[in-house]
């Protein structure tokens, strides 16, 4: 790049001095030539040398046999720039590796030889190998082979929630460095915990299903965000709290993280497990942890809401047919019908605060303590924040479940506050109809509504 200048500038000098007549112009240009000159010669003579230094035969590599005598092998070594050779220890002993086989360490200097990678990932120098991890900054050690991993989620988890599940507790299982992590949904105050989902190295941990607990996992009155440790040492892991395994397990600790799930009566709860205690003292792993039962319970949320939601759009029956279809049944079987009709009395509030959101949110809740009460009574929805229950049982019987019901729902808190109203309407001659019938509930609803007592007709 410079010669070239220099050219440029000696042609220029001399275009100038026979312009406008200045000799000295021509002195300048001569100089920027001779400049120009002598670089272009003194890279012609480093090229030159460079070529013959490349074209010189490579000093061979001294050969190590077997025959060969310790000093010359010591001899041999230093001129590849090794230093030493000596046996490495391991974990399986010393001067073996993790496979059982002898180790070597090799230190130098690295001022000769070359060194390239093996197949093994092992370094080993050109010419007669010498396979052997380097000490230092290129520490080469047998990695563990990764365990098979268990995975499995419940049938019935709504079909949104099973891509995602999956992958993030088996996320949360590396973080956690865990053996086991399920997703535990428990019915209220119920002792029995039913597995969601579970990824586990271990063979024994159940796919599904549920199992009882001598112990509660969680107390439900106490229950608090944050991090609960069982631990083995302390003797807290007796009553079959580890029951999501086939077989009895040496489990050194268990933490449990409360998920918070508003549109769900049951408590879900994330567990992890491990073979040593003190998996997660640290405060970041706590923290982190948190976090993730957080957003699992988002995660959860959306599932259930976008069950309850393709539920209603799915169901486009009217609701005259559905009460003809149950009329014809009691007709058929000679059994007794009953349509109740239970509706939220905190309806409109919550429509008005929440919008649509929090208005799947409540009556999510509705329909699950519906269904946990009627024991297989036919649940449908009739409106916002409304539902009909079909019982095949005489008015005693159907009585009794209405004042428990309203009985119960006060000890609720939320979205299902202040209870609910229920009006009754029973099957007979006079409503054989499914538009009398459902006229007859709603007058009950309306009654009961304003009395804020169960109504029922006859």
């Amino acid at each position: 790049m410079f010669r070239i200048l220099f050219v440029i500038v000696a042609v220029v000098a001399a275009v100038l001095a026979l312009v406008i007549e200045q000799p000295l112009l021509f002195v300048a240009a001569g100089a920027s030539l001779s400049i120009a000159l002598s670089m272009a010669i003194v890279y012609v003579v480093r090229r030159h040398r460079r070529r013959n230094r490349y074209m010189e035969k490579p000093e061979p590599l001294p050969d190590i046999t077997a025959d060969t005598s310790e000093e010359d092998k010591q001899k041999a070594l230093a001129s590849l720039g090794i230093l030493e050779i000596r046996p490495k220890g391991s974990a399986n002993g010393p001067g073996e590796n993790e496979a059982g086989s002898p180790a070597v360490a090799v230190s130098g200097n690295g001022s000769n030889g070359s060194m390239a990678s093996g197949t093994n990932g092992a370094p080993k120098t050109t010419g007669n190998a010498i396979d052997a991890p380097v000490q230092g900054a290129l520490d080469f050690s047998i990695q563990e082979q990764p365990q098979s991993v268990r995975i499995s989620v419940n049938e019935s988890v709504h079909k949104s929630l099973r891509e995602v599940l999956l992958p993030y507790l088996q996320a949360y299982r590396a973080i956690a460095q865990a053996n086991t992590v399920c997703l535990l949904r428990q019915p209220k105050r119920a002792p029995q915990y039913h597995i969601e989902a579970i990824v586990s190295l271990n063979g024994n941990a159940r796919g599904n299903g549920l199992f009882i607990s001598k112990t509660p996992l969680l107390q439900w009155e106490h229950r608090r965000p944050g991090v609960h440790v069982l631990r083995a040492s302390e003797d807290q892991l007796s009553g079959n709290v580890c029951g999501y395994y086939r077989q009895r397990v040496a489990v050194k600790e268990v933490v449990l993280l409360p998920v918070p799930v508003p549109s769900s009566l049951a408590q879900y709860v994330l567990l992890a497990d491990a073979m040593r205690e003190h998996i997660l003292d640290s405060e970041e792993k706590q923290a982190l942890s948190t976090h993730f039962a957080h957003l699992l319970g988002n995660i959860l949320e959306m599932g259930i809401c976008d069950e309850l939601l393709q539920e209603s759009k799915e169901d486009v029956r009217l609701r005259s047919e559905i009460i003809d279809e149950e009329i014809s049944q009691a007709r058929d079987r000679g059994t007794p019908l009953a349509l109740a009709l239970v509706y939220l009395n905190r309806a409109e509030e919550v429509a008005d605060e929440g919008g649509k959101r929090v208005v799947m949110q409540a009556e999510s809740l509705l329909v699950q303590r519906l269904r946990e009460t009627v024991q297989g009574a036919r649940v449908e929805r009739f409106g916002e924040l409304m539902f009909g229950v079909f019982f095949r049982e005489e008015a005693v019987a159907v009585e009794q479940w209405a004042i428990r019901l309203q009985q119960d729902m006060p000890g609720y808190s939320g979205l299902l506050e202040d209870g609910v109203s229920i009006g009754i309407a029973l099957l007979h001659e006079g409503n054989a109809s499914s538009e009398a019938l459902r006229k007859e509930a709603t007058e009950a609803l309306r009654e009961a509504f304003d009395s804020g007592m169960c109504t029922i007709v006859e």
